[in-house]
């Protein structure tokens, strides 16, 4: 069996005709998900290999998105609407693909994020962040 290349926005489309918006909470999109999964009995491919591959795919792609651009502002990039869409359908796969592995593994997303922030906040501390910043201050374009 073949897999559509694009699940991700059959599923976006699922989840906006099935509530007329997307669920706020990221427990409820992800139990979304798994049931998008379930329905079309695709469990059987998204085994954590498969995915973590997909996860890196679509991060390629989002890279791909950038390719030959200059180090643009955000700003800049802002008044581009179709380049940010781009941007936001490439963000929204890796999301599902991650949701889909946290699934898989027992990991729950909030926790696993709000701990990971706090490692982060300890690891690049005030001094720390101010050294990084120097550093790569010297390395930029200007």
């Amino acid at each position: 069996m073949t897999l559509p290349l694009d699940t991700e926005a059959t599923l976006l489309f699922v989840l906006s005709a099935r509530w007329n918006r997307m669920p706020d909470d990221i427990d409820d999109i992800q139990q979304e998900y798994i049931e998008f999964l379930e329905e079309r009995e695709w469990n059987q491919y998204h085994t954590p290999q498969n995915v973590a591959q997909a996860i890196s795919v679509e991060a390629a792609e989002l890279l791909e998105l950038f390719l030959w651009h200059d180090n643009i502002e955000s700003e800049q990039i802002a008044n581009y609407d179709d380049f940010v869409e781009e941007v936001r359908m490439e963000i929204a796969d890796i999301l599902i693909y991650s949701m889909s592995m946290a699934h898989q593994l027992d990991i729950d997303l909030t926790e696993a994020v709000t701990t990971k922030l706090e490692q982060n906040k300890d690891r690049f501390d005030m001094e720390v962040s101010k050294k990084i910043r120097e550093e790569k201050d010297e390395w930029q374009r200007k």
